[in-house]
């Protein structure tokens, strides 16, 4: 369990990725394109606060308390990289 209030904090921050992610798979099947909509508009919050906090955890926090904040940092990365492949798209190929 860690020690700090940034570690606390993301662990807050992993909950709300879970529930983000339950509700967005939910929604899914009711309306897809405001699915993807709503991920958007979310997942830009969500990550920055699991990067921040994350960073923020990974200073203070030592031992076995790192696993919260490193899975927060992970799991916005993650985040990160699913809003730009949504946002922007993927290609194969990028350029032609």
């Amino acid at each position: 369990m860690p020690v700090s209030l940034p570690g606390k904090i993301s662990i807050a921050v992993c909950l709300l990725f879970v529930f983000q992610f339950i509700f967005v798979f939910g929604m899914i099947f009711v309306n897809g394109f405001g699915a993807i909509v709503v991920f958007l508009q979310f997942t830009i919050v969500t990550a920055s606060l699991g990067i921040i906090f994350g960073v923020l955890g990974l200073r203070k926090e030592s031992g076995k308390a790192r696993l919260a904040p490193v899975s927060a940092l992970m799991v916005s990365g993650v985040f990160v990289l699913l809003f730009f492949v949504t946002l922007f798209g993927y290609a194969g190929s990028f350029g032609e």
